[in-house]
Order: structure tokens, then sequence, then C-alpha cells
């Protein structure tokens, strides 16, 4: 599979671009510029990414990354 960023390595983690991953798996995006924030939408599952946040929600429950 061609990417079309390449993932960055740091330490201990893997950067991938979130729309071809979230695409990957049958998931839709959005974007929200005044909130900055990132949704991944899939059947059961949303997902909300604020930038430079550590907490998504997942179906409106915080997760700490």
């Amino acid at each position: 599979v061609k990417l079309d960023a390449a993932p960055i390595f740091e330490e201990d983690c893997v950067k991938a671009p979130v729309r071809f991953l979230a695409e990957s798996l049958g998931a839709s995006i959005t974007w929200n510029q005044e909130k900055r924030e990132i949704g991944i939408h899939s059947d059961k599952t949303t997902i909300i990414m604020t930038l430079d946040s550590n907490v998504p929600y997942v179906n409106n429950n915080p997760v700490t990354l």
C-alpha cells in the first residue's frame, strides 16, 4: 500500500496519515476548521481528535494517549 505521506517514527511511536488509516478500514473523515477537530466515523464508532491535544474522544468518552 502506498501512503500519500511517509510515516514518522518517534521513540516507541509510529505516526501515519489519519485519512489513509481510517479510509483503509472503511471509515469516513471530517474536518472542523473552527474547532480544529478531525472526526473519524464508522458504523459503530466515532473518534474526535483535536489538534495539539492528547485526549481523543471515542464515542464521546475521553481516552488519554
